[in-house]
């Protein structure tokens, strides 16, 4: 029986420091069907002699010496020379654990996926963590429909215990899908390719495999993203979102005009990271009570202590004929505040008040809090639950 090949790229440019332990890593593979592609995208250090030395020590590796284009030109320059049936990445200043490829490889051939996505450890000078990976699960994508709303669900809207990391070296595809979506990147794409080239895999995927190993070292360098000024790194992930936008247009108008405004709350909440990231010590609300008519002049409770409440608190505080009288949550003990007490549920018929607004963005959770409520002697007049507005919405 005839193995299945497996093609790894490797872009490299002016990494001549960390060159050898990722190449090294790679021939340390378990699974030994490899095709291996170093591009060397002129680099003007030792890197591409290197990259000469291991060609001459191993008949799997292909050197590849092109003009300095860049990272999306130097790893299609990899798709066009790649002849394995299915292709993974490598940057040449990462690494990877011995038995990567040979479970991935099992992962994508057991359940047919065109790519299988899993978890990376993150290292850099503060220590190391595992990053994503954190279930195992087969998405079968068998519909348009499917497809849009996965890139929904786990990208533009996604949770953290949903959200699929956008890395292109943490995934391998069917060679197929990878040449049909990432030659539809611009060369001078370089920032935010990985997820642009994530996008339109989902959107040409019927079946996506979660892993969660964790199996690449991803080394965070001095001169990553997170040293750059603020205003450079506004720019950046703002020209990112726009770079979706243009992408997936292109790809598809109808698509576009179904997640457009998916990738608008996408863009707004990149807003929101970055100005709470540029300001740790301001709160800038993300939910708010869109009619509040029914509260004027009134003594109310508010239930719930979490983002959702938090943020009512502030918004109704700057009323001065709504009075808060008291602030209830069934964990008062994590959610304290310096500015306001938060009590347990035991202490509702302590208080007074005309209505109790029920601050949970879940509505099947805002139904159970209901009935406790009811159970405690509230009546179904007093208590309110509105779905909450977002400000990332437009």
């Amino acid at each position: 029986m005839m193995l299945k090949r497996v093609t790894i790229i490797v872009p490299v440019y002016n990494v001549e420091k960390y060159l050898s332990k990722c190449v090294e890593s790679i021939l340390a593979q378990t699974y030994t069907e490899l095709q291996i592609l170093l591009i060397d995208d002129g680099s003007s250090d030792g890197s591409g002699k290197i990259c000469d030395q291991y060609a001459k020590m191993d008949r799997r590796i292909e050197v590849v010496h092109t003009a300095n284009r860049g990272l999306v030109a130097a790893r299609k320059t990899g798709l066009e020379h790649s002849s394995g049936e299915y292709i993974g990445f490598v940057d040449g200043d990462d690494y990877i654990e011995a038995n990567m490829f040979e479970i991935l490889l099992k992962e994508i051939t057991e359940y047919d996926a065109d790519f299988v996505n899993t978890g990376y450890i993150r290292e850099s000078k503060e220590g190391s963590y595992n990053a994503f990976g954190e279930e195992r699960k087969l998405y079968n994508l068998g519909s348009l429909k499917e497809r849009e709303d996965f890139l929904i669900n786990h990208v533009f809207r996604a949770e953290k215990k949903s959200f699929l990391n956008f890395s292109i070296w943490s995934k391998l595809y069917k060679r197929e899908l990878i040449q049909s979506s990432y030659f539809l990147l611009r060369d001078d794409q370089q920032y935010g390719e990985d997820m642009l080239n994530l996008c339109l895999c989902i959107l040409k995927s019927s079946r996506i495999r979660q892993s969660d190993y964790h199996l690449y070292h991803y080394v965070v360098k001095d001169n990553s993203m997170s040293h750059l000024p603020n205003f450079e790194y506004v720019i950046k992930e703002m020209g990112l979102v726009g770079n979706v936008a243009m992408v997936i247009q292109k790809y598809d108008e109808q698509i576009f005009a179904y997640l457009k405004k998916h990738i608008s709350y996408y863009g707004n909440k990149k807003l929101l990271d970055i100005f709470r990231n540029m300001h740790p010590n301001t709160s800038l609300p993300k939910f708010y009570l869109e009619d509040i008519k029914d509260l004027r002049g009134k003594k109310i409770a508010i239930y719930g202590a979490g983002e959702v409440g938090r943020d009512y608190y502030a918004q109704l505080c700057r009323y001065r004929d709504i009075e808060i009288v008291a602030w209830f949550d069934s964990n008062c003990e994590k959610n304290r505040y310096e500015y306001a007490d938060v009590e347990g549920v035991d202490c509702i018929r302590d208080y007074d008040f005309e209505k109790i607004i029920v601050a949970i963005d879940n509505e099947i959770i805002a139904e159970e809090i209901k009935n406790t409520l009811l159970m405690n002697g509230q009546t179904e007049e007093k208590i309110i639950w509105r779905k909450p507005a977002n400000i990332l919405e437009c």
